[in-house]
């Protein structure tokens, strides 16, 4: 798992949809409002975003800040 949350790279090929999802729940707006689709669609859901979005307030919207969360949930 530390292996995982390290890496710099994208480790998936949407993995910064997902990211963007949650930055943009940081600028306070509906990742899921019929004008940001479909590039702000993500598979993880809701959930998933509000999860991650207190980690996302003290690190940002960064792969480290979702990584933990994926591999915690794992």
């Amino acid at each position: 798992m530390l292996w995982y949350i390290a890496k710099d790279y994208p480790l998936e090929y949407r993995e910064f949809g997902v990211i963007f999802s949650t930055d943009l729940l940081l600028q306070g707006y509906n990742p899921y409002s019929i004008d940001l689709q479909p590039v702000a669609m993500n598979a993880y859901g809701i959930i998933y975003n509000m999860l991650v979005l207190p980690l996302a307030q003290v690190w940002g919207s960064t792969p480290f800040a979702h990584r933990v969360v994926s591999c915690f949930s794992s």
